[in-house]
């Protein structure tokens, strides 16, 4: 009989960014591994129907989300309810993998209401943790303190960073517990023969005027981590160019309000499903990811952009050095380097020949480095190392 998996997120799917998929990609290695998977999903929305459908064939998928229309206080009991909901499905599972990176309130319920039917669990860390952003105090103190309890207490963590791996020691967490390893790519959707056309036929329908002026293409959540103020400021001093902006958030409205007062040619154009994205990718002259010093580990969106062959730019902040090579297969900046970013752009934007090798030598890395199936082994590895921990109860 098949060991029993239960992810436990509130990140699942591309929909919800880099953790939501990543978290899919671990549940799809776990069923070719052999595992029989079960994903306990909290968001307030749902996935759209043709999502739920497409990965029910997978996984048993249940939807636990609390009332997003509701006050905070009444959302927090809500998803106490939810999780208090999964206490019969994780006395029959053989393991379960929580996703760290979630809101405080499903960690809190989570280890408060079943930590018993819990064990053993494994986490999958993908953000800060303890030397976050949060003002210091005594909450800050009394969080931590739960925090280093939880993850101490897992029988193997899963980062995507050595800045956080690096973090989880500095705090006490012993070093044999934790593997580095990011997700992959999937090549089949993101290459450099993707055709442009595709997001050149949406900026059409949508009655976009891009001209033949050159397209800087931000996409990630419009959110304070990805510092989008960054793209307007860097469109304000280049009026020859025009943005994109592909990505929802808490920032989106304030983004555009702010564009029209600039009178900065930007469009923003909420969540566009993979082969939107990767035309896009192909299509823009220069992706820019300019990502705070909050982020960690590795921001999805780059890889697969540079799969496309695009000509990308980010911060050098959390590991991001680990996956694009000043000067090799794309450009590094200093975070909040308006300047400098600036500067760095319209050297892309003059030079044709330089955008190509950067995004050629880009290409190459990903295909080498970063496709899903130069993953494969090491998570297979890190699978059956679980089962071991879990006592392999299926036999």
């Amino acid at each position: 009989m098949a060991p029993k998996l239960v992810i436990w997120t509130q990140r699942f799917t591309s929909l919800d960014g880099g953790m939501g998929s990543w978290a899919e990609q671990v549940a799809g290695w776990a069923v070719r591994f052999g595992w029989d998977v079960q994903v306990a999903h909290f968001r307030p929305s749902g996935l759209p129907r043709e999502k739920a459908e497409a990965i029910a064939c997978a996984y048993t998928l249940y939807e636990l989300g609390e009332s997003s229309a509701a006050a905070k206080p009444f959302r927090f009991l809500s998803m106490a309810k939810a999780v208090w909901k999964m206490r019969s499905i994780l006395e029959k599972k053989d393991l379960a993998m929580i996703l760290f990176g979630e809101p405080s309130d499903l960690k809190f319920w989570t280890f408060l209401l079943i930590p018993g039917r819990l064990r053993p669990y494994a986490l999958m860390i993908g953000c800060r943790t303890l030397d976050d952003h949060i003002p210091s105090g005594w909450w800050k103190r009394l969080r931590n303190r739960w925090y280093r309890r939880w993850i101490k207490g897992a029988a193997s963590i899963l980062v995507d960073g050595e800045d956080i791996r690096r973090e989880l020691t500095r705090n006490g967490v012993p070093s044999e517990k934790i593997l580095v390893s990011y997700a992959g790519i999937d090549l089949r959707s993101y290459h450099a023969g993707v055709s442009p056309n595709p997001f050149w036929n949406l900026l059409e329908k949508r009655q976009i005027p891009y001209g033949d002026r050159p397209l800087l293409l931000y996409h990630g959540r419009i959110a304070m981590d990805n510092r989008p103020s960054d793209m307007l400021d860097i469109l304000s001093r280049l009026p020859e160019a025009c943005g994109v902006f592909i990505g929802e958030g808490p920032l989106r409205t304030q983004m555009e309000e702010e564009a029209r007062r600039r009178g900065v040619q930007a469009w923003f154009l909420g969540y566009q499903p993979e082969e939107i994205l990767a035309s896009a990718f192909r299509a823009a002259d220069v992706c820019l990811f300019p990502l705070s010093s909050i982020v960690a580990g590795v921001s999805l969106a780059v890889p697969k952009a540079m799969a496309c062959g695009a000509a990308v730019i980010t911060n050098d902040v959390a590991d991001m050095a680990r996956l694009v090579h000043h000067e090799e297969n794309g450009l590094l900046c200093a975070e909040g380097d308006i300047e400098g970013w600036t500067e760095a752009v319209r050297r892309l934007l003059g030079d044709s020949a330089l955008r190509a090798r950067l995004g050629q030598a880009a290409c190459v890395t990903i295909e080498r480095e970063w496709g899903e199936s130069s993953r494969e082994q090491e998570y297979r590895r890190w699978f059956d190392s679980l089962i071991a921990s879990a006592g392999n109860r299926a036999d």
